[in-house]
């Protein structure tokens, strides 16, 4: 009986607790919300294939992560690079992305964090299929951390709404 006294007592207060998602983010009254991570189908295909082929390059960064919490929003998939490097790629898959907002957000998490974000639209991963842009986005990642040199941008897969400052290599 007491187990189940207390079984209740916790139901309860997780049906008290707002699932939080990112949208309408207050520190001050959202102390109590949780955020649960909802990546989209085409988010998690690119995050698969990253992970298989990112494998090898273990020794060069840390990475793939899915869902990262940084402040008041969710990265969708993170690579740190071993010499403080911190890079994001953007799955954007709705329609709703708006670009001033997704600049506005990108500017802050570069600014105040220092995270780098680019940004993948899915109708490019739908016409290149997941392990392609997986392959560009390794390839992006290498230039990014100072192992690839001759990088092109490939028809626009990969894409930032800020210009970031040019950075000395190892």
């Amino acid at each position: 009986m007491f187990y189940q006294n207390q079984d209740n007592e916790k139901e309860k207060e997780l049906q008290n607790l707002e699932v939080h998602k990112e949208k309408d983010y207050d520190k001050e009254t959202d102390y109590n919300k949780i955020f649960v991570p909802d990546p989209s189908k085409t988010q998690m295909k690119v995050y698969q294939a990253l992970y298989r082929k990112t494998w090898p390059n273990q020794n060069r960064f840390m990475g793939p992560s899915l869902e990262m919490r940084v402040g008041k929003y969710s990265l969708d998939i993170v690579f740190l690079g071993l010499n403080g490097e911190k890079i994001n790629y953007e799955i954007d898959c709705r329609d709703y992305h708006d670009k001033q907002k997704d600049k506005k957000r990108d500017n802050y998490l570069y600014n105040a964090y220092g995270w780098k974000v680019y940004r993948i639209d899915c109708k490019m991963i739908d016409a290149f299929q997941a392990d392609f842009v997986a392959d560009m986005i390794v390839l992006h990642l290498l230039h990014e951390l100072g192992y690839e040199e001759n990088f092109f941008e490939l028809l626009g897969i990969i894409t930032t709404l800020i210009q970031y400052p040019p950075e000395t290599y190892h």
